[in-house]
């Protein structure tokens, strides 16, 4: 194996997702739930495709969770999409 691929190699091995780089964290119990408030939050999440592509967007889910009051819930694509289209619409009516 050559230098380059050991660099490479080793580069690889120690790149995250942030979402990826704060899980580990939590797991390394660095990051705690006493860390944050305690107020109440309702939180959606859509995450993007390069995240799903690359990782777990349940890890993301995880994060947010952390928080001792949060209630974190994943919009599904389709709604995103739907939402997305029905804006669309309304604005090219608008013009109309």
């Amino acid at each position: 194996m050559n230098k380059n691929h050991e660099v490479a190699t080793a580069i690889a091995n120690n790149s995250f997702l942030i979402e990826e780089f704060l899980a580990k964290e939590i797991q390394e119990g660095k990051l705690e739930p006493s860390l944050f408030t305690e107020d109440s939050s309702e939180i959606k999440i859509h995450n993007h495709c390069h995240q799903k592509a690359l990782s777990n967007q349940k890890i993301t889910f995880d994060i947010l969770n952390l928080p001792k009051n949060y209630k974190v819930t994943i919009i599904p694509s389709d709604v995103v999409v739907w939402r997305a289209r029905l804006v669309t619409k309304r604005n090219i009516m608008k013009q109309v």
